[in-house]
């Protein structure tokens, strides 16, 4: 996208909208005429501005998807370290039930070996 400005006879800044709404009418070429050096800064300067303003405003949009995306690998940093958690207390749950069944046949296996000798 190329800058655009304007100036006015009175020298009052047009926005780059507003020049490219002025380009829609219909015109013809005239003379060529020379801009003064004042008139020429004061557009540098007005390009200069929109330029920067419009570095801001996607630097603007930029932090916001950033931020939405950032909230959105912490929720699922979050949902899979929840996920995790509870698959551990599973495991664990199993692992104690694991050993109380082996703990329970090896005692069952020790009084049927103390009664048959």
């Amino acid at each position: 996208m190329k800058n655009k400005s304007g100036i006015t006879d009175d020298h009052l800044i047009l926005d780059g909208e507003t020049c490219e709404k002025l380009r829609t009418i219909p015109a013809s070429l005239g003379l060529e005429i020379k801009v003064e050096q004042s008139v020429q800064g004061l557009l540098e300067s007005a390009i200069l501005e929109q330029s920067s303003q419009v570095v801001t405003d996607s630097q603007r949009r930029n932090e916001k998807y950033f931020d939405a995306e950032s909230d959105k690998l912490d929720q699922w940093a979050d949902d899979l370290k929840d996920n995790l958690e509870r698959e551990l207390k599973t495991v664990e749950i199993e692992i104690r039930e694991a050993k109380k069944a082996n703990n329970t046949s090896k005692l069952g296996f020790h009084w049927k070996v103390r009664f048959r000798g």
